[in-house]
């Protein structure tokens, strides 16, 4: 049988390596039930939530599923697959209608076993309260880290983070501060005060951004693209340049 490997690893904080040990998880298992596994067939996410369902190596996962390039993909564990319940139970509701099972090398879950459908709706209700207890707990420490008058990834363009407080070694062997605090980036400063002048003087913002990308002015991200009038716009409505930081913003939909 053709096979297919999906790994997946949450945050940026994670070990990159970690997508090269789940492959290798999945590929001993494929070596013990004789699966055939392809190079292009083996799709992977890395920094991506498992509540996100949005995940770009997870579509094309899903569509090459259905152009019958594989008939069994293969995970670590379901966790990989989704943290999300729902997301979960309806991918793998959905996969049977394309001929395709999902097969978990730690749990030893396959979903085309009939016995293993109540492991398999456990597994997913224990993922999910594990993925809200996590939010709960990264929500609790970034108070506290705001209390001590520390920055939880604030950062912005103008603004620099840098580390403050006694250095310590992690669990994982790196060096981390008692926390960041943010500093003005003078190169940066300069080019949002030309902004706002340019803005208070009539520029348009298309006008504004053909001046940025004439002058050949270094962004932060789109570096390679130059400047963008939605980038513009985004500098020029940010409160943090009048000096109104706010933090935990919530929303209703």
């Amino acid at each position: 049988m053709r096979a297919a490997i999906y790994a997946r690893y949450s945050s940026e904080n994670q070990r990159p390596e970690s997508i090269e040990d789940q492959v290798s998880a999945c590929r001993r298992l494929a070596k013990e039930r004789g699966f055939e596994i392809s190079d292009e067939d083996v799709f992977a996410d890395q920094a991506q939530s498992g509540a996100r369902r949005d995940c770009q190596a997870l579509a094309h996962l899903l569509s090459a599923a259905k152009s019958s390039r594989f008939e069994v993909i293969l995970v670590d564990d379901l966790s990989r697959l989704a943290r999300d319940d729902y997301l979960m139970l309806s991918v793998l509701a959905e996969l049977p209608f394309e001929g395709v099972l999902v097969v978990s090398a730690a749990d030893g879950l396959d979903s085309n076993d009939e016995e293993a459908a109540l492991g398999i709706q456990i597994r997913g209700i224990f993922n999910e309260r594990q993925l809200r207890d996590l939010r709960k707990k990264t929500l609790r420490g970034q108070i506290g880290q705001k209390q001590r008058g520390f920055s939880v990834g604030e950062r912005t363009y103008r603004y620099r983070s840098f580390p403050v407080g006694e250095m310590r070694i992690d669990k994982r062997g790196q060096r981390r501060p008692d926390g960041y605090r943010m500093e003005i980036n003078p190169a940066e400063a300069a080019v949002v005060l030309r902004i706002f002048q340019q803005y208070s003087e009539g520029a348009s913002l298309p006008g504004i951004v053909r001046s940025l990308n004439d002058d050949r002015v270094p962004g932060r991200v789109r570096a390679t693209l130059g400047w963008s009038p939605a980038t513009v716009s985004r500098i020029l409505d940010n409160e943090k340049y009048v000096g109104r930081w706010v933090w935990n913003k919530t929303e209703n939909r």
